[in-house]
């Protein structure tokens, strides 16, 4: 939003803490040309290039997207000329660049990006990168914002192995983004916790442009037990369980490439959820990134200097 500068001693702090990538969300179609040749802005360029380096000179992987091209997402077919051209740039520029850097091709496509207009898109953008970049690592969403219940539509070139499937984990949504307006809708009911049935159950409010999720969840949230709650430890495990089926199935593997809470939720259930989620990933060797570093959602104060508690979740075996 341009009030936030990244610097040099954020990625020192985040090897220094012990992790091992970033993921670097990049709005290249605010500085790109609307119209042909759609050139990304050279300053710009450069200022992401000097970022990928500083984090790839602390060992760190970096997953480089296009981020929030919303365009795209509205009018696919009259955008997708551009959508190319900005990752012919980027791919030519970062041709050389070290295999620690890998592409994530677009972040969350939502509206009229559906799973069939997605699925269509894909193979174009993979042939404009691997012009350049023949072996480097890529990252693909699956539709409807990298919603996990997307993946059997998802549909990937044959030939291409050396893909990963980003899958962006909130649910329950009601839980994680509590009093949050969404594109998908409002959740303005507060104190949700985690794993469900609340001992003192939570008063529902419904207001007429509610997001989908929410509209029946806390009928089961507030009073039932065990797996059928919605906001349950085995309704997660069992949402990983068929990732974990896909993949092996598809021989794909999985990144978690973003999950989180916003701070609404109190911090122990924040924590007691994003452990879960940790062991449920890595037992079944997925990778991950949370959301995010130092933002709503994040684990780290910059003005402070110090990491809050979901921090140490992050590293849960």
């Amino acid at each position: 939003n341009g009030t936030f500068i990244i610097r040099e001693s954020f990625f020192k702090v985040i090897k220094q803490r012990g992790f091992n990538s970033i993921h670097l969300p990049v709005k290249w179609s605010s500085r790109a040309l609307a119209n042909a040749p759609y050139t990304i802005d050279k300053a710009f360029l450069l200022r992401v290039e000097q970022v990928v380096r500083q984090a790839l000179a602390q060992n760190l992987t970096v997953v480089l997207d296009v981020h929030h091209f919303n365009e795209l997402s509205q009018n696919p077919d009259a955008q997708l000329p551009r959508f190319l051209s900005i990752w012919d740039q980027i791919a030519t520029h970062f041709r050389r660049f070290h295999a620690g850097l890998l592409f994530d091709i677009l972040n969350e496509p939502f509206l009229k990006l559906t799973p069939e207009k997605w699925n269509s898109i894909i193979p174009q953008v993979i042939k404009v990168i691997r012009k350049t970049n023949q072996f480097r690592t890529l990252l693909v969403h699956t539709a409807d914002f990298a919603f996990h219940k997307m993946l059997p539509r998802l549909r990937l070139p044959e030939k291409e192995r050396n893909i990963i499937v980003s899958i962006h984990y909130y649910d329950p949504m009601p839980f994680t983004f509590q009093g949050n307006n969404m594109m998908s809708g409002a959740l303005p009911t507060t104190g949700v916790v985690w794993p469900g049935p609340p001992k003192v159950p939570v008063k529902h409010i419904s207001v007429p442009n509610e997001e989908e999720s929410a509209k029946h969840f806390f009928e089961d949230y507030n009073t039932v037990q065990g797996a059928a709650n919605p906001a349950s430890r085995e309704r997660l495990e069992e949402d990983f369980t068929k990732m974990e089926e896909w993949s092996t199935k598809n021989q794909i593997p999985i990144s978690i490439g973003g999950f989180g809470s916003v701070p609404r939720a109190d911090m122990a259930s924040r924590v007691r959820w994003a452990q879960a989620v940790v062991k449920a990933a890595v037992s079944r060797g997925f990778s991950f990134n949370y959301w995010d570093f130092c933002s709503e959602m994040g684990v780290y104060n910059t003005t402070t200097r110090e990491w809050n508690q979901l921090a140490d979740v992050l590293f849960t075996k």
